[in-house]
């Protein structure tokens, strides 16, 4: 987590976990603070629970899922993320949050009142996409890239929209032959992250997907050249 967590925030059981912790009992008893270690293991079990029971488990059937099967399933990958943690899980966000420069008009994320409507809409176009004819890598690297761009920005979740969108983005890779590679991102590595908020941000900022999807192929290709 990036923020610090109050005890009204968590389960009971993380809650009772962290009281034994020496941040507690040296008087940090408001709340667990962010980067807690106790959270980040549980996200990180959280991450590996979304990889097994839906990234991949991922057929080709995803072609012809329902936007209805897609909403569900973005809600369940919150909830596998956050369900030792948050007593708040697996719903849309309802308040107002920025990302990257507050200044930067460009980073702007949806309005909380559009993300309903958003994420139906991105639904609606996966379905497009997956039923569209690729004849190079390169052209799907693209699709992949606006997947992800498009669910970063709308942002739907109050937290973990960069690792849903990177599992989303390997769900898919694997539904046109890719190995999955991006769940291998570390997130505390500061040079790979500069390099994935860049690529975020270069696509905002040039109104195109090729920054984010010349990072998606690097992790794929990477992973590809292990495999084989």
């Amino acid at each position: 987590m990036d923020q610090a967590l109050s005890v009204d925030e968590v389960t009971q059981n993380c809650w009772n976990e962290y009281k034994k912790s020496r941040e507690y009992l040296a008087g940090a008893v408001m709340a667990i603070p962010e980067h807690h270690p106790i959270v980040e293991k549980r996200e990180e079990d959280g991450l590996r629970r979304i990889y097994e029971k839906v990234v991949k488990v991922t057929t080709k059937d995803i072609k012809n899922r329902t936007i209805g099967k897609w909403l569900d399933e973005w809600k369940k990958m919150n909830k596998l993320l956050f369900w030792t943690i948050l007593k708040n899980t697996g719903n849309w966000r309802k308040k107002e949050v920025r990302i990257g420069d507050p200044f930067d008009e460009c980073m702007k994320l949806a309005d909380s009142r559009d993300v309903p409507r958003l994420m139906q809409e991105l639904a609606n176009d996966i379905e497009r996409i997956l039923n569209q004819k690729y004849s190079t890598r390169d052209e799907i690297y693209e699709v992949l890239a606006q997947i992800h761009h498009r669910f970063v920005m709308i942002h739907p979740f109050d937290d973990g929209n960069g690792r849903i969108a990177r599992a989303l983005t390997d769900e898919i890779s694997l539904f046109f032959g890719f190995p999955t590679a991006i769940v291998g991102y570390p997130r505390h590595d500061k040079p790979s992250q500069k390099r994935y908020h860049l690529a975020i941000y270069g696509c905002a900022k040039n109104k195109s997907f090729q920054p984010l999807a010349l990072w998606i192929k690097s992790y794929v290709e990477k992973q590809i050249e292990a495999l084989a």
